[in-house]
């Protein structure tokens, strides 16, 4: 009986090995154990030993949203920010300066936001949606739309949706500091402009009850103390203009904070992984993320 001769080792193809499913599978396991530098440290050295695998950017793109999940979002802007410097050319570098310009506006760098789209040859709708967002919150509500308007396919009820929004609610109600000082030239008239009725009515009790007093002892010859009433009237009757001109200014940052907030919980969006490898990555609103 004739025994086949071992195939020798050097004749053998080689076996091609994951370099990341190991430090994959570790993030999962070490994630779920409360373990999460850990993880993602693991993670990290694989990337550096291996920054041109053709995984490489999809990995980037995994412990970015490990990262995020566990609210390492330094980390992540890094190994984002990293990946994008290895190698800028490549087109995986579109999808993670997609993502760096995701995680520096939730953590609201806008600034952040510019600098990643910045580098793009050209601007992509995911880019459009989070430059839009950007310029928004930083207060170019024009520029906020121009951006939205160039935004197609999937994502074009999305831009739209949120553009028709930013408009509509543009005509907030709103008071004008300057005059809410004026207007304290009656005591509490500028408060209750400003929306501060019951600060109003304190501010007249009081600077209506020092000067009465102040005139009170004047008619008695008392004008030491009338003047010290006086002088106390005269102080708050300044600071009453002041602070009705602080207050108006509240007032139009309250309500622009809950029109921002409004439609932040309508149409605000992240980064999600899709798995395919000619877009890694999905703009998706975010009350829809798992």
């Amino acid at each position: 009986m004739e025994v086949e001769a071992e195939t020798p080792a050097e004749a053998r193809p080689p076996v091609a090995l994951d370099p990341f499913a190991t430090p994959i599978e570790e993030l999962r396991v070490l994630g779920r154990a409360g373990y999460t530098e850990a993880a993602a440290a693991g993670v990290l050295r694989a990337l550096v030993a291996h920054p041109d695998h053709p995984q490489a950017p999809t990995v980037r793109l995994q412990l970015s949203r490990f990262q995020r999940q566990h609210g390492q979002l330094d980390a992540e802007e890094i190994t984002l920010a990293d990946g994008v410097s290895l190698d800028p050319s490549s087109s995986s570098a579109l999808w993670l300066r997609l993502v760096l310009a995701d995680a520096r506006l939730q953590r609201g760098d806008l600034q952040g936001v510019h600098q990643a789209v910045s580098g793009l040859p050209e601007l992509p709708s995911e880019g459009a949606v989070l430059l839009g967002w950007a310029l928004f919150l930083e207060g170019d509500e024009s520029g906020a739309v121009e951006q939205l308007a160039r935004v197609e396919g999937p994502l074009a009820p999305l831009a739209s949706g949120l553009s028709s929004d930013v408009l509509s609610t543009a005509d907030l109600p709103h008071r004008r500091p300057l005059l809410a000082a004026g207007l304290s030239v009656v005591p509490g008239l500028g408060h209750v402009y400003a929306g501060k009725p019951g600060v109003g009515a304190a501010q007249l009790l009081i600077q209506g009850g020092l000067l009465a007093g102040a005139g009170v002892l004047a008619v008695d010859g008392r004008y030491a103390p009338a003047g010290a009433l006086a002088g106390l009237w005269l102080t708050s009757w300044v600071s009453g203009m002041a602070d009705a001109r602080r207050q108006a200014d509240r007032f139009n940052e309250h309500h622009e904070r809950e029109r921002v907030s409004t439609l932040q919980a309508a149409w605000w969006v992240e980064s999600s992984l899709t798995g395919r490898d000619d877009a890694p990555v999905a703009l998706v609103p975010s009350n829809s993320l798992p």
